[in-house]
């Protein structure tokens, strides 16, 4: 009986010490950057955060960051990329994919944020193929933030 009652205490304290952060987040946050540039939008984020989206670009010469609300059409837009986000991805948080930026071909990103944890995914947009689940997610993005842009 007394090694059941540790064995239960042992589970709890595992379970607490576990991340918290998962799809029901505080923020879902994905977007583009860009290192050699010019103009508005060299780093552009688009952050879910409750039922609104918001887009935030920065201009990396003048350092100007401009954030506005989006429609809630563009919201719905937006959300599938949140819903869709694959659990494969998920198990492995802070991740990089390839070498983004590099070779200036810049970068695309996904974090979630809930409560203080923060966690990422960073993608080398010069990555052709990979057979990784995170390829086809990242992938995605790109015609979701074109269709956000109109």
């Amino acid at each position: 009986m007394k090694s059941a009652f540790i064995f239960t205490l042992l589970l709890l304290s595992l379970s607490c010490s576990k991340s918290s952060v998962d799809k029901t987040s505080d923020a879902f946050e994905f977007g583009t950057f860009y290192s050699m540039c010019i103009g508005n939008e060299c780093h552009t984020t688009y952050s879910i955060r409750g039922n609104k989206l918001y887009r935030t670009t920065v201009n990396v010469s003048s350092k100007n960051k401009v954030t506005v609300k989006l429609s809630d059409s563009k919201y719905q837009t937006a959300l599938v990329l949140k819903t869709g986000f694959p659990d494969a991805m998920l198990a492995k948080p802070n991740t990089t994919y390839g070498c983004p930026d590099c070779a200036d071909g810049g970068g695309t990103f996904v974090r979630i944020i809930k409560n203080s944890d923060t966690l990422y995914w960073n993608y080398d947009n010069t990555i052709q193929n990979d057979r990784d689940p995170a390829f086809a997610y990242f992938r995605s993005i790109w015609p979701v933030m074109a269709e956000l842009k109109k």
